[in-house]
C-alpha cells in the first residue's frame, strides 16, 4: 500500500531513498474499507491538516527531535530532502507533522516488534508531548496514524502509554 511506505526509489544516480510524498489518490487506496466518496472527502481534508500545520511555532519538530534521538538521521533526511525539493520550485521548505509521522512510523513499529521498549517509550512520549499541545490538527495527525498502530501493538505498548495517549488508543480500558 502507498500510505505505508517510507520511502521510494530516488530518480537520481546516487541512489538515496527519499521520503513517501503521501497523495490523495496514494491516501484513498490505503483506505479500502471506506466508500470512494468518504476517501475524497476525507483525503481533502487530511491534505488540508498537513498544509495548515506546517507552522514552526507548535514545536512538534523539535518534540520529535529531542525526544526520539533513534530518528534523527531521518528527520535529517526529510528537511533535506524537502529543501531540496522547495529550492527546486522556488518556494519556502517546509516538513509538516503528518510527513514526520507518518515516516517515522515505521522505526516505531519495528522498535516495538523487535521489542526495543527504550525506541517505543521514546516515540510513546514524544506522542504524548504532542497531544499536550492539545491543537485541533496536531490531534488529527496523532488519531489517524498513531492510534491505530497503537491498538494494533496492544499489549506490546498499552502499559507504556501516557494518559492522553492511553485515553485515546484504549478508551475501554479508561472506563474501569
Amino acid at each position: 500500500m502507498y500510505g505505508t511506505r517510507s520511502t521510494y526509489p530516488s530518480p537520481d544516480i546516487s541512489g538515496r531513498k527519499r521520503p513517501a510524498k503521501i497523495t490523495p489518490r496514494m491516501h484513498a487506496e490505503s483506505m479500502p474499507n471506506l466508500g470512494e466518496k468518504v476517501n475524497r472527502k476525507r483525503v481533502e481534508r487530511l491534505m488540508r491538516v498537513d498544509q495548515s500545520i506546517a507552522d514552526p511555532d507548535l514545536g512538534t519538530r523539535e518534540i520529535f527531535w529531542d525526544s526520539i534521538p533513534e530518528a534523527r538521521s531521518l528527520i535529517t533526511e526529510l528537511e533535506d530532502n524537502e529543501a531540496e525539493e522547495a529550492a527546486e520550485v522556488g518556494r519556502e521548505p517546509f516538513v509538516t507533522i503528518s510527513t514526520y509521522v507518518i515516516n517515522l512510523l515505521v522505526i516505531f513499529e519495528e522498535a516495538a516488534e523487535k521489542g526495543q521498549l527504550e525506541t517505543v517509550d521514546h516515540f510513546l512520549d514524544a506522542y504524548e508531548k504532542i497531544l499536550e499541545i492539545n491543537d485541533e490538527c496536531t490531534n488529527s495527525v496523532i488519531d489517524d496514524w498513531v492510534i491505530k498502530r497503537v491498538r494494533r501493538l496492544g499489549e506490546k505498548v498499552k502499559s507504556r502509554c501516557g494518559p492522553l495517549l492511553g485515553v485515546r488508543a484504549f478508551p475501554e480500558e479508561q472506563q474501569e
